[in-house]
């Protein structure tokens, strides 16, 4: 199992832009429900994070949302 961070994201190798600055949590795997003859991929999923502090405290998110982490796109 690999080491992550505060986000759950992983923590080894090169830090890409889309890790080192999150919009969210990003998967080794995917939530889905089987569908018949589906061909959907099973790898990687994306957890974003929500806009404001409010829909995180409705949400029930422990992490921090975009506006606490960034202030606004400019930033």
């Amino acid at each position: 199992m690999c080491a992550v961070d505060a986000d759950g994201n992983e923590v080894a190798g090169i830090r890409l832009p889309p890790i080192a600055v999150p919009l969210g949590t990003h998967t080794g795997w995917n939530v889905y429900r089987a569908q018949p003859g589906e061909l959907a991929g099973r790898d990687r999923s994306l957890i974003p994070f929500a806009r404001t502090k409010e829909e995180c405290q409705a949400a029930g998110d422990p992490r921090p949302s975009l506006e606490e982490r960034y202030g606004g796109r400019e930033t």
